[in-house]
């Protein structure tokens, strides 16, 4: 018994139905961007390219189970908000899916088997409504997320490439270097912090014993204010700090 159809394999049959350079072809294609009243997709949007092949446009709704397809036709509405931009309005399922007599007039169907794409019915040609501003945006857009995801790809690709080339093992060493020296950076930079407040510190105190009487008040002020600290804090937790300064002086020299 062959497993089931799925929806990845209806897409990828599509594209070899309708191959690039004489098609395009875009996934899930809404009929409009921004505040749309009612918003509706396509599972996909197919677009002949060669005008000596005659220029048109069609949807294509992508069904595996019975009961999806089965809810689709009981909402003829849904299709039609896409389906008025279209010269060609197609299901694409699995072969029996779409039992006789249940397909919509305006519907034709492509039955996949065996891996392929086969006219099952003939969509007939519809009268195609110019297309508006905003479902033109939304093709635009869905053609530009496709080469974004087709980018993303290639780098995924182009990456686990490069770490084969040189060994997966050797990457993996390399990347946990790489970690371990950004934590040991952001560890001097923090150090270097505690030893520039340290070093203001230690000015604050210098000026504070060197204060008299002849000084600003400001300055004075300042004398006070470390005083009192020096005071409240005492002498062994100070010693304490210059250690800890001394310590991370030596951490950061090279």
């Amino acid at each position: 018994m062959s497993p089931p159809t799925t929806a990845h394999a209806i897409r990828a049959a599509l594209r070899v139905h309708f191959p690039a350079g004489p098609h395009a072809v875009l996934e899930e294609v809404r009929n409009g961007t921004g505040y749309v009243r009612t918003l509706r997709s396509a599972d996909a949007l197919v677009c002949s390219c060669w005008p000596s092949r005659g220029l048109w446009l069609a949807g294509v709704e992508i069904k595996v189970s019975r009961s999806d397809w089965l809810r689709e036709i009981k909402d003829p509405a849904k299709s039609s908000e896409i389906q008025r931009w279209c010269h060609y309005w197609w299901i694409a399922a699995p072969a029996g899916l779409v039992h006789d007599g249940e397909l919509p007039k305006t519907w034709g169907l492509l039955e996949h088997a065996s891996g392929k794409l086969s006219v099952k019915v003939q969509a007939p040609k519809l009268e195609a409504e110019p297309p508006s501003m905003t479902f033109l945006a939304s093709v635009l857009r869905s053609t530009q997320a496709a080469q974004d995801r087709i980018v993303s790809e290639r780098v995924a690709t182009a990456v686990d490439d490069a770490r084969a080339a040189c060994g997966g093992d050797r990457v993996l060493k390399l990347e946990e270097e790489l970690l371990d020296a950004q934590i040991a950076r952001r560890r001097a930079e923090r150090d270097l912090e505690q030893l520039q407040e340290g070093a203001r510190e230690l000015a604050q105190i210098k000026a504070c014993l060197g204060a008299n009487h002849y000084d600003s008040p400001e300055k004075i002020e300042q004398s006070i204010t470390i005083g009192a600290r020096i005071r409240d804090t005492g002498a062994a937790q100070y010693s304490r700090q210059l250690r800890d300064l001394a310590e991370s002086l030596e951490r950061l020299a090279p």
